[in-house]
């Protein structure tokens, strides 16, 4: 890739530099974003509707929260079932 400002040309090893650099700039920044993802706490809301959305349309809410979460929809089922035994322990107990 020839990089053109008017008529003058960069040499080719200053353009590969430029591109090594920013390169190792672009990889730096994925890599402390994925170590603030990994740090992050995962969170999720248990949302209890009577409405008819939420029935018909389960396969579409499942992935939204799994794109929120950023995790897979095996995973939002896993949270989703140990919330509601955590939730109704805790109820038991209130009893």
């Amino acid at each position: 890739m020839q990089i053109e400002n008017e008529s003058r040309t960069l040499p080719a090893d200053l353009e590969q530099l430029i591109e090594r650099r920013v390169q190792e700039r672009v990889d730096a920044y994925l890599a402390a974003k994925e170590a603030e993802k990994a740090t992050r706490p995962k969170k999720m809301a248990l949302i209890a509707t009577k409405g008819t959305l939420d029935w018909a349309y389960p396969p579409l809410i499942l992935a939204t929260t799994a794109a929120a979460m950023g995790c897979s929809e095996g995973s939002v089922k896993t949270h989703l079932s140990r919330a509601r035994d955590a939730l109704q322990k805790q109820l038991e107990e209130f009893r």
